[in-house]
């Protein structure tokens, strides 16, 4: 991903110190945009630096911005950092993986104490949760303003509309909820720490798929493209989206597929375990059931991979020979393609209108899969596409919402990276010229 451009040598210690620090003055940042109708302190001190940051950034709709774009400017370029340090580098991540992992978990800590500044969706979450186990209500059919009186309701967006989510993360909601003990605060910090567990249960997710798609345990530097991401941890621990509980299962149901045996059928156990965790996910957003198609032809590989093999043999008996190893591997080359189609079926819901073409913690659902992607060029447009989601914010915090043409802005600036890198890689002379005008050619 980075062949083309080399950081210079700095040590890893640093750059994660440095990671850290950026993530810090991140999490103060985000205060500038805490709601006007949310107190979340009458502790004098903190009252005072909330007016500070309200009147310093949330009345500067132009310095709010450049802060902003400057922070994740400097959070992308230390990612890219750390990744070129740790590919370089000859860490002995399996045998000390419980050391890191404790190094990661302080690295991202400053987000833990951040503000939700670019989404409103935990509040609704957790009213969803409270109409349930409070009003005893359906928050598939009721909605927020039926209960304006609550003060919580204040600081909601969309408390005109049921919730979008579907029954599962209703069901999973009211686990933190109810050990936020009807506190706000408790709940929202209960919420916060519900979303790093979702990372927690990604890293085993995808630790375990990695041994099926290829055989081995992923790497620091391949976890780290997805961990370190901005994205990654600014939409899930600091914004405190769900989407990581939709995919989490859907990884390890995709993953179950994969492992089934072909010369093994039929394997319950397996097939039923997988099917109940992708209802899980598809409970929680319907997003994933887009992958329903991959794991169906799965199935159907699994099944009659050996069965044609006996067919051909019937007419070619020399076929009997070849060792079922042969078939072993075949079925094996086709794993490692296995998250390729998963990533490119949960791209197509990207595109959707209700996705707004996309909102940017929704490529979550395409980034866990890089770690598995060998090609370099689809690695590269799959962290490209991180990069400009995130920045993807900068057109509603310079007009401080989605009046005129703010969707169109964003929609160009998500898209239009990922189509000069992609004229760039294949046609460079359409970007630098050919020989015959003096400019040397870029293979």
């Amino acid at each position: 991903m980075l062949k083309n451009f080399s950081f210079p040598q700095l040590p890893l210690k640093f750059l994660l110190s440095l990671y850290t620090v950026l993530l810090a003055l991140y999490a103060v940042f985000s205060y500038s945009l805490t709601d006007p109708n949310l107190v979340l302190s009458n502790w004098k001190p903190y009252w005072n630096f909330q007016l500070w940051m309200w009147e310093t950034f949330f009345h500067n709709a132009v310095l709010l911005s450049w802060v902003y774009g400057g922070l994740l400017a400097l959070l992308f370029v230390v990612y890219l950092w750390i990744i070129q340090v740790l590919q370089r580098s000859s860490l002995e991540y399996q045998r000390d993986w419980k050391v890191y992992c404790l190094v990661y978990g302080l690295v991202v800590l400053p987000l833990f104490f951040s503000y939700n500044a670019l989404s409103h969706d935990v509040f609704n979450y957790i009213f969803n949760a409270k109409m349930v186990a409070v009003f005893n209500a359906n928050p598939h059919v009721k909605v927020a303003l039926d209960y304006a009186y609550d003060p919580w309701t204040r600081f909601m967006h969309n408390t005109h509309t049921p919730a979008p989510y579907w029954y599962g993360w209703t069901a999973l909601s009211l686990i933190p909820f109810y050990i936020g003990m009807g506190k706000f605060m408790v709940t929202w910090l209960a919420f916060r720490a519900w979303s790093v567990l979702s990372i927690v249960l990604l890293y085993f997710g995808i630790q375990y798929a990695a041994k099926i798609f290829t055989g081995e345990k992923l790497q620091a530097h391949q976890l780290a493209l997805v961990f370190f991401n901005p994205l990654l941890i600014i939409e899930i621990i600091s914004n405190a989206h769900n989407d990581l509980w939709m995919v989490v299962p859907a990884v390890i149901a995709t993953a179950i597929i994969t492992s089934l045996d072909p010369q093994q059928r039929p394997q319950p156990k397996k097939l039923l375990t997988a099917v109940a965790l992708l209802g899980v996910s598809i409970s929680i957003k319907l997003a994933t059931a887009a992958l329903l198609p991959l794991l169906i032809v799965l199935v159907l590989e699994k099944n009659s991979i050996f069965a044609i093999a006996d067919i051909v043999a019937g007419y070619l008996p020399f076929f009997k020979k070849l060792p079922a190893k042969l078939l072993h591997s075949l079925d094996s080359y086709i794993a490692q393609y296995v998250p390729y189609a998963a990533a490119a079926l949960l791209f197509i819901p990207l595109l959707t209108l209700r996705s707004q073409q996309f909102h940017p913690w929704y490529w979550t659902w395409v980034l866990v899969w890089v770690p598995f992607i060998k090609v370099q060029w689809l690695k590269t447009v799959v962290i490209l596409f991180s990069v400009s989601s995130m920045f993807r914010y900068l057109p509603w915090l310079w007009t401080g919402g989605f009046d005129g043409n703010v969707l169109l802005y964003q929609k160009l600036i998500t898209w239009l990276p990922i189509l000069i890198y992609l004229i760039w890689r294949f046609f460079p002379s359409a970007v630098v010229g050919t020989s015959n005008t003096g400019v040397k050619k870029i293979n």
